[in-house]
């Protein structure tokens, strides 16, 4: 569990970057792949970000959408006709309290910086 939720502070941090220091706003994340097939993971991840989270119903959507553009590039479809092409599944929101979520990301912050220089080399040993 907690690797699983590690990964979903790390994606946060992450989009925080990008929400603070590029102006992005996102409506909701889509998910496929082998991680995609937790709920713990896709249920924090939702949390955590405050958005919802779709898993795809194509447990491979990126090779799907990678050969799409292969098919738009060769002139076997238009880019409009591919993006149609969205396979959603299960749908994950989010569940916590605004100031929950808030409470959660600072006290991993902390965490995180709590750990930074944790381990030091002795005599050049890692």
């Amino acid at each position: 569990r907690s690797v699983i939720e590690a990964a979903a502070f790390q994606t946060a941090d992450l989009v925080k970057i990008l929400r603070d220091g590029h102006d992005m706003e996102f409506k909701e994340f889509r998910a496929d792949g082998g991680l995609s097939q937790s709920d713990l993971l896709l249920q924090t991840q939702s949390d955590l970000l405050g958005i919802d989270i779709v898993r795809s119903s194509e447990k491979e959507a990126t090779g799907l959408g990678a050969a799409l553009l292969a098919g738009v590039v060769a002139g076997l479809y238009k880019l409009e006709d591919a993006k149609t092409i969205n396979p959603s599944g299960v749908v994950f929101s989010p569940k916590l309290a605004d100031d929950e979520r808030e409470r959660r990301l600072r006290q991993w912050a902390r965490a995180v910086e709590r750990s930074l220089g944790w381990e030091e080399s002795v005599d050049g040993d890692l």
